[in-house]
């Protein structure tokens, strides 16, 4: 498969842009390294770019985002991928995730276009159902002291004969 990556990490202190780069270089993500003196500073913050890097890297960003969480450092990153396929790899507040076609195009999708779908597949009304639902269970469950399993199955039937009645 012919991949082009692309994409910044993003270093809220200078100690870990240099612990970021040495594990960079670990995973030998560019073939000529990489060096604290590549970044630049913005805001406050370090930013280190990746480009030009052909191929898949999926298991090494897995490897660098696991690093990088269990080093506990202050860095994010989003490196987009292109060609025979699209996604992104993004490590946010701690979190890593591998966006494959689908979901990256959903974090693209613009906030309208987005929710304009949500409403056409009747999500809104399925989100907010399980939201009553969930308030029910709880208020059965605080107020009355019933077990878990029982108030989430009076609070299924209590919504869905009162849903029954507005029909």
């Amino acid at each position: 498969m012919n991949y082009y990556n692309e994409g910044s990490f993003v270093a809220k202190a200078m100690e870990d842009l240099v612990k970021l780069v040495a594990i960079l270089n670990d995973a030998d993500l560019s073939p000529y390294g990489y060096d604290p003196d590549d970044a630049y500073e913005t805001d406050g913050k370090f930013c280190l770019e990746i480009g030009e890097r052909y191929g898949d890297i999926e298991a090494q960003m897995d490897e660098v985002a696991d690093k990088i969480i269990k080093a506990n450092l202050g860095v994010d990153f989003e490196i987009h991928y292109f060609g025979d396929a699209e996604g992104a790899y993004v490590l946010h507040d701690g979190v890593y995730e591998c966006l494959g076609e689908d979901a990256y195009h959903l974090r693209q999708m613009d906030d309208k276009d987005l929710l304009r779908e949500i409403y056409r597949r009747g999500l809104n009304r399925r989100i907010c159902n399980d939201d009553i639902r969930s308030f029910m269970e709880s208020e059965l469950e605080s107020q009355y002291g019933l077990y878990e399993n029982d108030a989430k199955r009076a609070a299924v039937m209590a919504f869905e004969d009162s849903s029954a009645a507005f029909l």
